[in-house]
């Protein structure tokens, strides 16, 4: 799974990138490395995705896309 445009947009600049990887427990350097991979398997659990869902207002099927697309 890849992430959505939509999604790329929410998250736009590093303010909301900062915040996510705090709650991620990790550095920003690598919440941003997990972004720019093509499948971050790191940010598709359960939990994380309640995260992404919660800080940006998207559904899960509004951040991630098959990569058929």
């Amino acid at each position: 799974m890849r992430f959505t445009k939509e999604f790329k947009e929410k998250i736009k600049g590093d303010r909301k990138k900062f915040a996510l990887s705090e709650l991620f427990g990790v550095s920003h350097s690598t919440f941003t490395r997990w972004l720019n991979l093509k499948n971050s398997d790191k940010l598709t659990t359960i939990d994380r995705i309640k995260i992404l869902s919660e800080i940006t207002g998207l559904s899960q099927d509004n951040i991630f896309e098959d990569d058929n697309n």
